[in-house]
């Protein structure tokens, strides 16, 4: 499905960075997302196969890759049982941050998101002092009280989780808006 999509779409509001591209994630690209979402430090929950083999196959995974071919960053979204969703991947790789990918991966995400699942809630957690607040906030996402998620999600939560303790644990989560359609998504409903 997502295939109809591109990246370089002048119809996103945000662009990769020049020689840059992002694409749906494929099953040869797992080992190395894998490597790049195991060795983010401060990561709030990690990746594991199966989850990221399940996003694969719903077309709820982008990579991004730099003018060599190297993946450098990673999104990706699950689902939590009551058919809302959560941003749970968004990585990018230390040398490549600060030229605009993440920008570009969440509104690349949220368009691809309107299509494959249109009207769907998505929620993004991150610790407060986390730098892709203000990327979330810049998309017009708006912080929610813990209270407002599933249980599910906290079932993969640490000890330390809210959930468990009553102690505020540090998470922020925020629901994003969903992404404008785009003519070239109203074109593939069409066709589709």
């Amino acid at each position: 499905m997502s295939e109809h999509l591109h990246s370089n779409s002048p119809e996103l509001s945000v662009h990769p960075p020049e020689g840059y591209s992002v694409r749906p994630t494929e099953a040869p690209d797992i080992p190395a997302v894998l490597e790049l979402v195991g060795g983010e430090p401060g990561a709030l929950l990690r990746v594991s196969r199966e989850e990221l083999d399940d996003w694969v196959a719903a077309g709820r995974s982008l990579v991004a890759e730099d003018p060599s071919g190297a993946i450098v960053a990673h999104y990706g979204a699950m689902e939590w049982s009551d058919g809302r969703m959560e941003l749970r991947s968004a990585v990018v790789s230390p040398e490549h941050r600060g030229r605009g990918i993440n920008t570009h991966m969440l509104e690349e995400l949220r368009e691809r998101l309107a299509v494959t699942d249109p009207g769907r809630e998505v929620f993004v957690v991150t610790r407060p002092a986390a730098k892709s607040r203000g990327i979330i906030e810049k998309s017009g996402g708006l912080e929610v009280a813990l209270a407002e998620l599933p249980d599910d999600f906290f079932d993969i939560c640490p000890a330390t989780c809210w959930k468990r303790t009553g102690l505020d644990c540090g998470c922020r989560p925020y629901r994003l808006p969903e992404a404008p359609e785009s003519s070239e998504a109203s074109q593939y409903r069409k066709e589709g």
